[in-house]
């Protein structure tokens, strides 16, 4: 890609600008889990100076809208509506009396207009909810059963290991209101999803107990 030259200069010698708009690239676009990946795969360092940090405004690229802040709250009603377990596996952790390795996955991401709302909430451990963002799988909106790419191919742990799960339909939350929304899930499925899926079990599908 080739940038004006004002702006070529000031990245190459404007002390902290690339890692302060690589910063607000991510932001804007990628959710959380995949930050990391994508920084490693560009070998990239995010450590800015904190002028250059605060000096950056707290808008989208194009400049249009404020970033919209998350709901504190919409994690523990997420978890809570799946009874702290991942709906996929099951996983259900706790130190003491505290879930551990939970996390409440937008289904349609936030910082694209997914609302902080259970609908749009999966409960999932931390290594699905990476999987789910993704596009790994996804969940159909009729019987909500997992649906895995063609692309995800498993290793010597074969359909022992996280294939096992295409098919099955997830843990259902407490109640039907809380279930995944079809319109987010077909977001879901048009932007994130890897397709094509791989072709539906000839087993009958089962929720995780």
């Amino acid at each position: 890609m080739l940038f004006h030259v004002d702006v070529d200069h000031a990245l190459r010698h404007v002390p902290g600008l690339p890692q302060a708009v690589a910063s607000r690239v991510l932001d804007t676009y990628f959710p959380l889990t995949l930050h990391g990946d994508i920084v490693a795969s560009l070998g990239l360092d995010l450590d800015e100076p904190r002028e250059v940090r605060e000096a950056m405004p707290l808008t989208n690229i194009d400049g249009n809208a404020q970033r919209r802040r998350r709901d504190p709250s919409f994690r523990e009603r997420v978890l809570r509506a799946y009874e702290y377990r991942c709906c996929v596996c099951g996983f259900d952790l706790r130190i003491g009396l505290t879930s551990a390795g939970l996390e409440a996955a937008h289904i349609q991401w936030h910082h694209v207009g997914g609302p902080d709302i259970e609908p749009n909430g999966l409960s999932l451990c931390s290594l699905h909810h990476k999987l789910f963002d993704l596009g790994v799988f996804t969940v159909e909106p009729s019987e909500h059963r997992v649906v895995f790419s063609q692309h995800a191919i498993s290793g010597g742990r074969g359909m022992a290991g996280e294939l096992q799960f295409h098919g099955r339909a997830i843990h259902p939350p407490q109640h039907t209101d809380l279930l995944p929304a079809p319109d987010f899930l077909a977001w879901n499925v048009k932007n994130v999803f890897k397709a094509p899926a791989r072709q539906a079990s000839t087993a009958t599908p089962r929720a995780i107990r």
